[in-house]
């Protein structure tokens, strides 16, 4: 009964005619001829009104009939219980044109991939212990060390033996565990690190040490300078938005199940098209399908393009799915015709030859278009941003008062 962007009952329908529908019985016909709308109506009064702008004229009833438990709901309706169409979306198959007289295709489908909006991951608590080391890459760090140890030998070499002040003989309990040399080494490194993290003035005696003494203090302080100048934004910041799903492939890469609707079409598309993605049936509806995307129970759909339009567009309760990567294929829906008893194919059907006219008027004249933009929007963000406007709106007015009297 919710129906979609192809078919569907009008918002000013009234009660009593939801609950008749709801009480019909198997084989039960109900004319919904005044409440019915959606792409597919569109086409067929508009194909009675251009058919009457050429002299012919033919009644056109809008209903639904209950079918039994059946294969395929389409066929049953047009060959058992005598529909002479079915206006519900249909895609043009090759299967279907065995059984079925489509007329001309007037709108286009492909698959798309729809997911949910990048969420925004926490930082986890080795990334917030670890925060005062990621202003600088680990190899950064790395190099930072090497050159503190490389500055220590240096300065072994260059002071430890003309530097008393700097360099002093180890003494006491030191004396009798650790050699002089490696004291005086020992030393140079703790001078070279002193240095640079809490700006230690060595006084080198040396020229050549005065030199090195120099130069190390100059990378030193574009080191630090250029440490100080991020570490506050490493400080401020907040985990970053994760998109799990980008596109068809991320299923794979992921390792996660796609989730598709409960249509022949779309199982079949899904096991030709891309054997390797474990697809999940979750729904035989376009709203139970795109409700457990928005309730987490599925991290990405497959589904046609038009009807995944109409649901983003039209309901502002998926404002948090968007559209993510390119169309996966092309094909077209049609209106599926009884077919006549002497023809094999719909080429040689004289009513859909007439229809097939009618049809090419319906979209040289850009009625086609026009009722495409109505049921199928393509800003689907729009929707999403009036409400959003529309909560600003209100809460500014609530705060906000009058001094006029």
């Amino acid at each position: 009964m919710n129906g979609d962007g192809f078919l569907r009952l009008s918002p000013r329908t009234p009660d009593s005619v939801r609950s008749a529908w709801l009480a019909m019985a198997e084989g039960d016909f109900l004319d919904l001829s005044s409440w019915l709308v959606g792409y597919n109506v569109d086409v067929m009064w508009n194909l009675q009104r251009n058919a009457a702008a050429r002299g012919v004229t033919f009644n056109l009833t809008l209903g639904v009939v209950r079918p039994p438990k059946v294969k395929d709901t389409r066929l049953w309706a047009m060959n058992v219980w005598g529909a002479d169409c079915v206006i519900s979306s249909t895609q043009l198959t090759p299967d279907r044109t065995l059984v079925m007289d489509f007329l001309t295709p007037s709108i286009p489908l492909g698959y798309i991939v729809s997911t949910s909006n990048p969420e925004v991951e926490p930082l986890s608590f080795t990334d917030r212990m670890t925060t005062f080391l990621q202003p600088f890459e680990p190899a950064v760090w790395g190099c930072i060390g090497a050159c503190i140890v490389v500055t220590g030998v240096v300065l072994y070499f260059l002071e430890s033996r003309e530097n008393p002040c700097d360099f002093p003989e180890p003494h006491g309990s030191t004396a009798t565990i650790v050699k002089p040399n490696v004291w005086h080494f020992l030393t140079g490194v703790y001078r070279a690190f002193t240095s640079f993290f809490a700006f230690d003035v060595m006084h080198a005696h040396t020229v050549a040490g005065r030199l090195y003494i120099m130069v190390f203090a100059f990378v030193s302080l574009l080191l630090v300078s250029a440490y100080t100048a991020n570490l506050a934004a490493f400080f401020t910041r907040q985990g970053q938005p994760v998109q799990v799903i980008g596109g068809i492939n991320d299923f794979i890469k992921q390792n996660k199940p796609a989730c598709i609707r409960n249509s022949t079409p779309a199982i079949t598309f899904m096991a030709r098209k891309y054997p390797g993605i474990r697809s999940i049936v979750v729904s035989d509806t376009q709203q139970g399908l795109y409700d457990a995307l928005a309730d987490g129970r599925c991290v990405g759909v497959v589904n046609t393009d038009v009807h995944t339009r109409f649901m983003l567009g039209t309901s502002d309760t998926y404002c948090g799915l968007q559209i993510v990567g390119q169309t996966l294929s092309l094909g077209y829906y049609a209106l599926p015709f009884r077919k006549a008893v002497n023809s094999s194919a719909s080429s040689t059907n004289p009513i859909i030859l007439a229809m097939n006219l009618l049809v090419a008027d319906f979209v040289e004249s850009g009625q086609a278009t026009d009722s495409a933009a109505v049921h199928f929007p393509t800003d689907t963000e729009a929707l999403c941003h009036a409400k959003a406007d529309a909560a600003r709106m209100a809460g500014s007015s609530s705060t906000s008062s009058s001094d006029l009297l």
